[in-house]
């Protein structure tokens, strides 16, 4: 029908305004009755005056109407939504629109012949904003509170309002926090109005916890992977940061239990300092086991502790040399501790007449030994680590080098030469030697027999210097009673002082006041020298002993007045020799010991009571790694710093709290 219309109207416009002709001619650019255009003529129809939205209409070849072009820009009714035009919908066509989008409850929405949206469905669902609460939809319709208040709605008080999406708006309305009702803007109310409880200050449920019923019962939420801290050690993976590594443990894997409680025990089974076993190789000690000490342990002395699982306090030793009757040791830390006679105050410790075991030297504040020396006699001296010195004990010939002769009874400085350091020292019985940083001899104390070196008997109660041989420096000295030698760099002999035994080894029994150069053997040079108290004695580069002098000569009895090769043991090397009184020991390249000379009294630390003419083995096994030999008595540290000493006892001091004489080493003994 509406086709048939739309013809009709043609013809009637064609009709109308066309110029009439009365012969039909199509192609004469006149509209005939019988056309609807011709050629370009279309009688003033377009696509607009059809109802279309554009194109350009056109004539065809039998003059009618061809409106391709307009419908291919649409219109009205082709039930396309033309979305460039007027056209909310087109037919069927609605776009996305429904009755919802466009702010109704429900219905459907349907489009008019004018191409709008057909609500009328739509609105029979309502909408907000038309005055009728909706029960499904809305809560309130503008004042119209359905009978609804704050009160009514949970809360305390207030005043109701309806927001401009007809839902109850209760910003005006009143919760309070803390009297057990759970009110709707809160998320728990449990009473009170404090945190930490699972119900916060302000009646919202802490992170971690679950609240539940009005009053609010709250409890923690083990699973949920947030700890709560006081109540929660862990929860699931999370482990607050912890593992068995962080806690100390060696090992192991921390996990956390269904009750959120931490599970050490993987970590327990791989250890920790601290649990009472000692865990390698991490721990050397966890606490100390019954009758543990450092002497236990093989150290010298002191405190053991174990801290951290590391055992710490216990001392290792540098030195150990003896004097007449009396003993001193070196420290690792640089301590010296001193026992046995004391006399003349050579123990070092200020008030103690003697000890059986070792005392601490009394230190000069700040200052530590790294060199240390006990005298053939009474006196002791050391040096600090800037080559200064330091003696103590007897000095009646000026031996302690302060330029008194007042005996002192802990360390004193020694009146040092003007910008001059020692690295080295030496003690007679009554006088001490030195050797300066530059290869320079320095000698202090009784010069009776010329054992200052300096061309005199004069003594001295401060360093002076030894007149050195021509173009000739030191690289080590030592002392016997009254004489005194050192070796060169090159590894050649100088002596001089007392010289009744031979004991300069220069062929004669001359005393001597100035270093005097000894017979060497030929094609030899020593590595080592030491003096006892009237002979001496030195190691050639290959461990070979020589002795000259007289007893501790370890070839034969008598004196002999230069160097003669002692019975060395077969297959044996020295590396290092001492001399005593009147006996020796040399430790070889395994670190065993070997003594010789006067072993009348168990000074030699073998069950041999008598004189040995060649070095004869300690008991096996025993090893060191430094000795120092005393008056009759002997003492030697090994790797640990553990001290054993031998011989006569007699002031205690071989340091093992007796005044027995001991034929073989024993430990000394710590307080």
């Amino acid at each position: 029908m509406r086709t048939s219309i739309f013809l009709f109207s043609l013809v009637f416009v064609f009709s109308c305004e066309t110029e009439v002709k009365n012969v039909d001619s199509c192609g004469d650019s006149l509209i005939d009755p019988s056309e609807q255009c011709d050629g370009a003529e279309l009688g003033g129809v377009t696509c607009q005056s059809l109802g279309y939205y554009g194109g350009e209409a056109a004539c065809a070849t039998d003059c009618t109407m061809d409106l391709s072009g307009c419908v291919a820009a649409g219109r009205c009714g082709d039930d396309v939504l033309q979305e460039d035009t007027s056209e909310a919908c087109d037919g069927s066509d609605l776009g996305l629109t429904t009755c919802e989008s466009l702010g109704f409850y429900g219905g459907s929405l349907a489009c008019s012949s004018e191409c709008s949206f057909d609500t009328g469905d739509c609105e029979s669902e309502g909408f907000c904003g038309d005055s009728e609460v909706q029960s499904l939809a809305e809560d309130c319709e503008g004042s119209n509170l359905n009978g609804q208040s704050c009160q009514s709605r949970g809360y305390s008080g207030g005043v109701l309002a309806c927001g401009e999406d007809c839902r109850f708006d209760h910003t005006a309305c009143l919760s309070v926090c803390g009297n057990s009702v759970v009110e709707p803007d809160e998320g728990c109310d449990d009473g009170q109005i404090t945190s930490g409880d699972g119900c916060s200050a302000d009646c919202q449920v802490e992170a971690g916890w679950s609240c539940s019923g009005s009053p609010s019962l709250c409890g923690t939420i083990c699973g949920d992977g947030m700890i709560v801290p006081g109540l929660e050690e862990c929860d699931g993976a999370n482990l607050d940061g912890l593992s068995c590594e962080a806690a100390g443990y060696y090992g192991g894997t921390l996990t956390c239990t269904g009750q959120c409680d931490l599970d050490w025990s993987s970590c327990e089974s791989a250890g920790r300092c601290g649990d009472g076993l000692v865990q390698a190789p991490w721990e050397e000690c966890d606490g100390l086991g019954e009758g543990e000490s450092c002497l236990s342990m093989g150290h010298f002395g002191g405190d053991l502790v174990c801290d951290g699982c590391v055992r710490s306090g216990c001392l290792g030793l540098m030195a150990v040399d003896g004097g007449y009757l009396f003993t001193c040791a070196l420290d690792h830390q640089g301590n010296a501790w001193c026992w046995g006679l004391d006399s003349n105050g050579q123990v070092g410790n200020g008030a103690d007449p003697g000890s059986r075991f070792p005392v601490a030297v009394t230190m000069p504040a700040g200052v530590h030994f790294g060199v240390l020396v006990a005298a053939k006699n009474a006196h002791a001296c050391a040096l600090d680590a800037s080559g200064n010195a330091w003696c103590w004990g007897l000095n009646g010939s000026g031996q302690v080098g302060d330029n008194t002769t007042t005996d002192r009874t802990v360390p004193t400085a020694v009146l040092m030469p003007a910008s001059t350091s020692f690295l080295q020292l030496a003690g007679g019985a009554y006088h001490t030697c030195a050797l300066d940083t530059t290869g320079n001899a320095w000698c202090w104390g009784d010069a009776t027999y010329g054992q200052l070196g300096r061309g005199t008997t004069a003594g001295s109660f401060r360093p002076v210097a030894v007149t050195m041989p021509p173009g000739v420096t030191f690289s080590s000295i030592t002392a016997g009673d009254f004489h005194t030698c050192a070796l060169t760099p090159t590894g050649v002999p100088y002596c001089w002082g007392m010289n009744s035994q031979g004991q300069l080894g220069d062929g004669t029994t001359t005393q001597r006041l100035t270093p005097t150069l000894a017979i060497l053997p030929q094609n030899v040079r020593f590595s080592d020298i030491d003096a006892a108290s009237y002979s001496t004695m030195a190691l050639d580069l290959v461990g070979n002993l020589y002795t000259w002098g007289g007893w501790a000569l370890a070839r034969t009895t008598g004196s002999h007045t230069q160097p003669l090769i002692a019975q060395m043991p077969a297959s044996v090397a020295f590396a290092s020799v001492q001399g005593g009184e009147f006996h020796a020991c040399a430790l070889d390249t395994a670190g065993a010991a070997w003594c010789w000379g006067d072993c009348n009294t168990g000074e030699c630390g073998t069950t041999v009571f008598t004189d040995l003419i060649r070095p004869v083995a300690m008991p096996a096994g025993t090893v060191f790694t430094g000795l120092g030999l005393g008056a009759h008595a002997g003492c030697g540290f090994d790797a640990l710093g553990a001290l054993w000493c031998w011989g006569v006892n007699s002031s205690g001091q071989l340091g093992d709290n007796t005044n027995v004489n001991r034929a073989t080493p024993t430990r000394t003994y710590w307080p």
